[in-house]
């Protein structure tokens, strides 16, 4: 014989299951299918609060009964409160409210909760779950995604600031997959002097651009920089035009594929003529570029310079700073200057380098510098691009003194002033003896105090600053 199931509909009277329930249970029901559950009358007094949270029975604590729910919630809270308590009279449906208490620690707390009158009695049970956890990971949530949208902005500064380098530059400029040796990227001074009548120069292999002689070369001096990450300059003759270029290879990482970026520079200077034109719009280009541009020689001296370097360094003409040393406004003296130009020597490019720039009349402002090291003929030559730093993230916002040891402040040779090094290591030493005096006296502080030759109240002070101890408990050391 099948046995028979009864689905019970809302209508006819109580299941047969509900007789068999007591208050215990039922309690210990309403508990575990909520966060939390009050009882109210129908003045909205709290006569019982049920928990089955550790958490949340302790910010609750036992104020709660006897007092109006509406006195137990934050202002604005209150119609939500006011709402739930009349439709649940009136048996009429009670759509989920989102209520906040306050606390005293001075943080909302929010529960989400739904309504329903006790049978006859005129009570009301709203049951409730606790929103702080889900508020948490939606507080997470945006601020990872504030973080994930400045990363994105430095980024596309950063695409800009290389796309702009790489179009200006009037010689030919190769990105070569490590792989293929595929032409991957080419600028438009590559494409009008290695495929003069094609623009299919990209992904072609860079070893057909030259004669066979010159690719034999290429290859052999492409694998040995793949391997040593260096390698001397080389002279190879292009197969359409006959034209030498001294080849200078960089190797580069892009996740975990290895690339090559090629520099042509030609050996003669036909083409002086026909580069010329294009000379001259590139330097208007860069004249009303919004960010600052700077050339400088081997001596760091500027040989040009355009408008937007003039307004950050409060000049007027161009006569004012061509031929002077770009020290005189760029980095901190005696350090900045000599770190970069020590990079780009070693790397031919640096990104995103951060330094200050000061003004001809006083003031100073962050900044940060894309460099590039190229050749006019055989003398060096810099090209610096300058723009105001980004703000970081607020995760990244440095802490008061985060060093703990005198070794973590000397990694900041070279960043930060000499004055600055000291008074970092001062308060690491203070901090560290401080500790040590505690640690001996056996966190007796009044002693620890004497040790050190401090009056309590400088000790506590310090103490207080370094961020050390519980100075709630400074009345036991007093009678210590």
């Amino acid at each position: 014989m099948e046995e028979q199931v009864s689905v019970h509909n809302g209508a006819g009277g109580i299941p047969e299951w509900a007789v068999d329930v007591t208050p215990d249970s039922a309690e210990r029901l309403v508990a575990s299918l909520s966060d939390i559950a009050i009882v109210v009358d129908g003045e909205g007094m709290i006569h019982d609060v049920v928990t089955n949270d550790i958490e949340l029975a302790r910010e609750v604590g036992e104020g709660w009964r006897g007092r109006a729910w509406i006195e137990i919630v934050t202002p604005e809270s209150r119609p939500k409160v006011e709402d739930l308590i009349g439709r649940a009279l009136k048996g009429s449906p009670t759509q989920a409210r989102e209520i906040n208490h306050p606390t005293d620690r001075g943080v909302d707390l929010p529960i989400r909760y739904s309504a329903v009158a006790l049978g006859r009695t005129g009570r009301i049970i709203a049951v409730g779950r606790d929103l702080r956890r889900l508020s948490a990971l939606q507080r997470k949530l945006v601020e990872t995604q504030d973080v994930l949208e400045r990363d994105y902005s430095r980024y596309r500064a950063a695409e800009t600031r290389y796309r702009m380098l790489f179009h200006v530059t009037t010689d030919p400029v190769l990105i070569v997959d490590g792989a293929t040796l595929r032409i991957t990227e080419a600028n438009p001074a590559a494409i009008e002097q290695l495929a003069p009548v094609s623009d299919k120069l990209v992904n072609r292999t860079v070893l057909s651009c030259f004669d066979y002689d010159s690719g034999q070369l290429l290859e052999s001096a492409l694998k040995t920089a793949r391997r040593t990450g260096t390698v001397p300059g080389i002279e190879a003759r292009l197969a359409t035009t006959g034209t030498t270029f001294a080849v200078s290879i960089a190797v580069f990482r892009q996740e975990q594929d290895v690339s090559f970026l090629l520099q042509l520079l030609p050996v003669e200077g036909a083409k002086g003529a026909q580069a010329g034109g294009a000379a001259q719009d590139v330097a208007r280009v860069v004249e009303h570029f919004p960010l600052a541009f700077v050339v400088i020689d081997e001596d760091w001296r500027i040989t040009e310079a355009n408008q937007a370097f003039l307004e950050l360094v409060h000049l007027a003409s161009k006569e004012q700073i061509l031929g002077q040393v770009i020290a005189k406004w760029l980095g901190r003296p005696g350090v900045d200057m000599e770190l970069l130009m020590a990079r780009l020597r070693e790397s031919q490019s640096v990104r995103s380098f951060p330094t200050i720039l000061r003004g001809s009349f006083g003031g100073s402002e962050d900044i940060e510098v894309t460099a590039v090291s190229t050749l006019v003929g055989q003398n060096p030559v810099y090209g610096l691009l300058m723009r105001r730093a980004l703000l970081q993230p607020a995760a990244a916002v440095r802490e008061p003194n985060p060093y703990t040891s005198v070794d973590q402040v000397t990694e900041l040779v070279g960043r930060v002033s000499l004055k600055d090094m000291v008074r970092e290591s001062a308060d690491i030493i203070e901090k560290l003896c401080i500790e040590a005096a505690l640690k001996r006296s056996g966190d007796n502080r009044a002693s620890a105090a004497q040790m050190l030759g401090l009056s309590r109240q400088s000790f506590y002070a310090k103490m207080r600053r370094h961020g050390l101890g519980n100075l709630g408990g400074m009345d036991d050391d007093e009678s210590e």
